[in-house]
């Protein structure tokens, strides 16, 4: 009988295994292989930003937006959209509206 249950885990443990195994390419370590290059590499960017937080970003790389780039419609990102609105000619607004998304070139 402890041979039949023995056998028994020892074949799920091999068919919850399988799956990992071949999609590690039949690796049997679950940690990535090391990189030949000593030097950390940096994250990459993210690309997919909300409208406002691009914004954000390229008005705290003009100096005009000095708080967090976190994509929210608060007072500080309303008054530096104004001032750049003013700054360059546009229409005051305090929104990322097509006028100014074009001027900042996002």
């Amino acid at each position: 009988m402890k041979k039949i249950i023995l056998a028994l885990a020892a074949a799920s443990a091999l068919a919850v295994a399988a799956p990992s195994f071949a999609a590690t390419g039949g690796s049997t370590s679950s940690t990535p292989a090391a990189s030949s290059s000593t030097a950390a590499t940096p994250a990459a960017a993210p690309t997919h930003l909300s409208l406002l937080a691009r914004a954000q970003t390229k008005l705290k790389t003009l100096n005009i937006y000095s708080g967090a780039v976190n994509g929210r419609r608060d007072a500080a990102t309303i008054a530096a959209i104004r001032s750049y609105q003013t700054q360059n000619h546009l229409a005051v607004n305090g929104r990322i509206d097509a006028a100014t998304r074009r001027s900042l070139g996002i």
